[in-house]
């Protein structure tokens, strides 16, 4: 089986609050058998051979985060040797979180893990009752919607360009057009197949879709 069809196999199955306004762009994969630095974010990846064969990261790309234009989250799905998955792992808030933790996680077909969005933040949990931990859970996607304006990632330094103007520009676009209140009720979001590719054909995706969406908001 080759990569793509691997990475669709183990793709996690991803929950989004009812009120949720963002769609997932697109997803970026990258496989790795040797410990190695990720591409897309500033995590190196261990392999840890005696209990797996490789890991799959996951870049799971928005046009927008709640509170800014441009939103990159991560899922890491460990594999075994048998095949089975033996860790999971997403991001929060620029933190790496164990999902597989008081057997909260649950898999769906075996391979599938299931995570949880944070709702117009995107952050991943196992469960969706933790997300309440964090401060200002609701406060972000309604009072301060669009307050970090356009937020343009170390990456893409030198190709995509922000100011202050643009930054409030933006703000005023996000808090006009998405600012909601969660509803605490998750839904699956429906999987397709144009989502996925290499993570090397994502990155000049990212780049083209945050120009797009520049010329909508400035005009």
């Amino acid at each position: 089986m080759d990569e793509a069809a691997m990475a669709q196999r183990y793709l996690p199955r991803f929950m989004a609050d009812r009120a949720e306004p963002f769609e997932i762009t697109a997803i970026g994969y990258t496989f790795f058998y040797e410990d190695g630095k990720s591409n897309s974010c500033r995590r190196m990846i261990k392999v840890p051979k005696e209990t797996c064969s490789y890991v799959i990261e996951y870049a799971i790309y928005f046009d927008f985060d709640i509170q800014h234009l441009y939103d990159l989250e991560h899922a890491f799905v460990y594999i075994g040797h048998e095949g089975e998955i033996v860790d999971v792992e997403a991001s929060f808030h620029g933190m790496f979180l164990k999902s597989m933790i008081n057997h909260a996680l649950i898999i769906e077909e075996g391979t599938h893990p299931r995570l949880y969005m944070q709702p117009g933040k995107h952050a991943m949990m196992p469960e969706p009752s933790y997300f309440k931990l964090f401060i200002g859970f609701q406060e972000a996607c309604f009072e301060e919607a669009g307050k970090d304006g356009f937020l343009v990632a170390p990456m893409f330094t030198g190709r995509l360009h922000t100011s202050e103007k643009t930054n409030l520009a933006v703000r005023e676009y996000i808090k006009r057009k998405y600012a909601f209140c969660p509803t605490c009720q998750y839904r699956a979001v429906e999987t397709k197949g144009q989502w996925l590719m290499p993570y090397a054909q994502l990155e000049p995706l990212i780049v083209e879709r945050m120009e797009m969406w520049l010329q909508t908001i400035l005009g």
